[in-house]
């Protein structure tokens, strides 16, 4: 059950960093650029947090910035804009836009880490009343294996 409870502290981790990227981003808009013209066709990628959002963008029709190759550039600006719940494509000959709402994965990860960590504490709490960790049975004053389950006891210490 090791790889049960990294999977749960896992996906409460990402949960939580993708909460607050959701709540910033309301705030403040996120952007980081990259762009490489040492390829035959130049490539620029930008991904920005805004207003709830994710949003991921790179040219298709080879234009660069006028900018030394590798390019890095990050920047923080005030957000502004709409709130917008659908993810989103926008595709042209020239660019290609990704929109991902930040509650997708926010759902994708805070479901699983909420049953685990529910199923966890109603096991703990079975324990704690003497009762059997598997199927709820109260084993008080039983010594042996579970009688309804056949769970063997657990070591007393």
């Amino acid at each position: 059950m090791r790889w049960r409870r990294g999977i749960k502290w896992l996906c409460t981790l990402l949960a939580i960093a993708i909460a607050f990227a959701l709540v910033a981003s309301m705030r403040w808009s996120v952007s980081v650029t990259y762009q490489d013209t040492r390829t035959p066709t130049p490539r620029l990628r930008i991904v920005r947090f805004e207003m709830g959002m994710l949003k991921y963008v790179r040219n298709l029709d080879g234009v660069a910035l006028d900018v030394p190759s590798p390019y890095w550039d990050t920047s923080v600006t005030k957000a502004s804009g709409r709130l917008d719940w659908l993810p989103q494509r926008f595709k042209s000959q020239y660019i290609d836009c990704w929109f991902v709402p930040l509650w997708l994965p926010l759902i994708l990860f805070a479901v699983p880490a909420s049953l685990l960590w529910w199923s966890d504490i109603r096991k703990a709490r079975r324990v704690r009343k003497g009762h059997c960790p598997s199927c709820g049975y109260d084993r008080r004053g039983l010594s042996g294996p579970c009688p309804e389950c056949g769970r063997p006891a657990a070591p007393q210490g």
